[in-house]
């Protein structure tokens, strides 16, 4: 079964830590799964590599349509990038970078 991962926000007093996870079941409860710590800052550094079309995609909804901060999101939702409703404001750039020793595209959320 294929499932999809998501970031969740731990508060521990004052402070709060952000985590790559999944959910699995196990033994008939759902548990979640810790893939990655991301830090206090979750889109420091934070990048994903993207396929032609995606990157088409992202672009062109930059590039010709208004560049709305929801209007961006919204694209990046529709390719399987959510991203949770606390950290929307925290998102203050995207940009799509292109790595010409490994021949790939890579999407940057910071």
């Amino acid at each position: 079964m294929n499932t999809m991962s998501f970031i969740r926000c731990k508060k521990r007093g004052d402070k709060k830590y952000y985590y790559e996870v999944e959910n699995k079941w196990v033994n008939g409860k759902v548990r979640q799964k810790v893939i990655k710590y991301l830090g206090t800052s979750p889109f420091k550094h934070r990048r994903r590599e993207v396929n032609d079309f995606e990157a088409y995609l992202i672009a062109e909804t930059i590039m010709k349509h208004t560049p709305s901060r929801e209007g961006v999101l919204e694209v990046l939702k529709s390719m399987g990038i959510p991203i949770p409703m606390e950290l929307k404001g925290m998102v203050k750039s995207v940009a799509l970078e292109y790595d010409l020793l490994k021949k790939t595209t890579y999407l940057v959320v910071k």
